[in-house]
């Protein structure tokens, strides 16, 4: 059986940070994150949480998700990156004001724009943050009742087959 998991769409939210900005939903572009990974051929991400604290809202090792990131996006080679890591956090914390969020899921990218072929030579890196409201993942029933889980027979990837240290948005999809 297939459950709905939240009781809303989970990437409806009001701004967005493309290229240097958060706009408000009524100046921003009619796009999606989701619309633009269809295109995307090498995108690198990072899934950061942010909780709500009686001194607002805390993103969890900021810092060392940030670094990630941009080091995810130096081993696939992308190039003269659009930002910094002071940008970066700014950013985020930009987006998270921005949409009024106290907790939220935050997903920084930074992916190839315009490279349709197979160098990253090809295309323009572009910075992305979404930000959205995390819900209770499994239901908010699942701490009452439980959860069924199995264990996958599925292996890591071997380091020679692909960019393992890097989070690569190909990797999460082979």
């Amino acid at each position: 059986m297939h459950r709905k998991l939240g009781s809303h769409n989970p990437y409806e939210r009001r701004s967005l940070y493309l290229d240097r900005q958060c706009p408000e939903a009524r100046q921003r572009r009619r796009s999606s994150i989701r619309e633009r990974r269809r295109a995307v051929r090498l995108a690198v991400f990072e899934g950061i949480r942010c909780y709500s604290t009686d001194q607002g809202p805390a993103v969890f090792r900021l810092d060392e998700h940030v670094d990630r990131l941009l080091d995810s996006a130096h081993i696939v080679g992308f190039r003269d990156l659009p930002v910094t890591a002071v940008q970066v956090k700014l950013a985020i914390n930009q987006t998270i004001a921005a949409n009024e969020f106290t907790s939220c899921y935050i997903r920084p990218m930074i992916y190839l724009d315009g490279g349709m072929s197979l160098t990253v030579e090809a295309g323009q890196p572009r910075f992305v943050v979404a930000v959205w409201e995390w819900t209770a993942f499994l239901g908010a029933e699942a701490k009452q009742r439980g959860i069924r889980a199995n264990i996958a027979s599925f292996t890591r990837l071997h380091p020679n087959i692909m960019m393992t240290k890097a989070k690569v948005s190909g990797n999460y999809v082979s």
